[in-house]
């Protein structure tokens, strides 16, 4: 009954609560991080190839054009032959590329179809997008055949191979086009606390449909993150005080559990440079940053009010991360 459904609700919301808590106030000490990534070095490895996908007629009592695995099997060994005559990594690639017209053809009719191109707007856009990549040892996007082959030793750059999804019913013909790469990137991870203007009846629209806000709704925005900025230094001034703050009056909701992306307090972590506005971003790369700095940044969107966590590199983010997963685990259990 409704007692029932109540209880559980409330329940259930409690446990989500502590659980952010938990990952909010756990952290991975450096002899942590070190040992993880000594454990887990092909996962903070990238590995790139590149692949035409084949399609072949799934075994689903469907029917389908599409040809028998069989059949799509012997024509990519034809593409590997040919592909392989070409001296070099680079010349291989842009052979493979060559091909995708010909090779993809179901992919290709796909593409037309649902996003209405011309057969050359699809190969165009088949080759940009979907004939490169690099993925990491732990990636769940490509097959753990397909993956153990990349990362192999014995396999080295210029060496092609077949690998058979079964479950999406492709055949990949894949080549390795270097060697595994470090994730070295600097990124940094900062929480925040949005306030858009509002609008009140003065606001404008520029050329590109964007709200232009009325001076006076600027210095609303401002005045209530200066506000909140005060409650949040008249209390604890811990970063999970900064998380609920946000989870109450943030209004990006992208970073927040409402927006339904599985963040929470306001969280952005192991952000790549370049992704953010370059005033967001200018504060969070300054190298005088030291954690639990918070401040008021103005872009575009609103007033932020920032809580700085860290700077580092995108391998070592990776590896505090699966530490704090499995210390919050031990928790649960």
């Amino acid at each position: 009954n409704y007692a029932t459904i109540a209880k559980m609700l409330y329940q259930s919301y409690l446990a989500r609560d502590f659980y952010y808590r938990c990952v909010v106030e756990t952290k991975a000490t450096n002899d942590e991080v070190s040992t993880y990534y000594s454990q887990h070095k092909n996962e903070c490895e990238a590995q790139s190839f590149a692949y035409l996908m084949l399609e072949y007629a799934a075994d689903d009592g469907e029917e389908s054009d599409a040809k028998s695995l069989e059949a799509v099997k012997k024509d990519a060994e034809k593409y590997i032959a040919e592909i392989s005559k070409e001296k070099t990594v680079d010349e291989k690639k842009a052979k493979l590329k060559s091909l995708i017209s010909t090779a993809c053809v179901d992919l290709v009719n796909e593409y037309m179809d649902y996003y209405d191109k011309t057969e050359e707007e699809a190969v165009e856009e088949i080759t940009d997008n979907f004939s490169e990549a690099s993925l990491t040892a732990d990636d769940t996007t490509f097959t753990e055949e397909g993956l153990d082959w990349l990362f192999s030793e014995d396999v080295k750059a210029g060496d092609m191979t077949t690998v058979v999804d079964s479950d999406k019913s492709i055949v990949y013909v894949v080549l390795k086009t270097g060697e595994s790469k470090l994730l070295d990137d600097p990124v940094y991870s900062v929480r925040h606390i949005l306030i858009t203007p509002e609008d009140d009846g003065e606001s404008t629209t520029d050329e590109d449909g964007n709200t232009v806000y009325s001076d006076a709704a600027w210095q609303s925005a401002k005045n209530q993150a200066e506000t909140l900025l005060k409650e949040y230094n008249a209390g604890d001034k811990t970063e999970y005080s900064f998380a609920c703050l946000a989870e109450r009056n943030s209004t990006d909701t992208y970073s927040i559990p409402s927006g339904g992306q599985g963040n929470f307090g306001g969280y952005y972590g192991g952000t790549g440079h370049g992704e953010m506005v370059e005033e967001f971003e200018n504060w969070a790369t300054d190298s005088a940053r030291r954690y639990g700095d918070v401040d008021i940044v103005k872009t575009k969107f609103g007033y932020h009010i920032m809580f700085f966590i860290e700077n580092t590199q995108q391998y070592l983010y990776k590896c505090s991360q699966a530490v704090i997963v499995e210390k919050c685990q031990e928790v649960i259990d």
